[in-house]
């Protein structure tokens, strides 16, 4: 609020997404590949990379536990066309 200027127009919010991280979980609505890699990376000791660019805009959507990276992992080996290696450092996510 500023002196002499009207308060923003309210947004709505989706207070359940908004609040996920509470309970160990992200969740994803149609996000590309790219910043669903880099939420996760905030969570992880193993960076997910992606080698394929033309990976990095794939839409994802679903809700995943922080502290699961396997289940993660999974989701993303059932998904046409992605390969998924991992090493003892990272999480490599490349095109079949």
């Amino acid at each position: 609020m500023a002196e002499g200027e009207s308060p923003a127009a309210p947004v709505a919010v989706d207070a359940e997404r908004a609040t996920s991280w509470l309970h160990r979980q992200i969740a994803f609505d149609h996000e590309p590949l790219e910043r669903v890699a880099a939420e996760y990376n905030r969570y992880t000791s193993k960076p997910i990379e992606i080698a394929t660019p033309g990976l990095r805009t794939l839409k994802i959507s679903g809700v995943f536990a922080t502290d699961d990276t396997a289940a993660f992992i999974a989701f993303l080996r059932t998904l046409k066309g992605v390969r998924v290696e991992v090493t003892d450092n990272r999480i490599l996510v490349s095109g079949d």
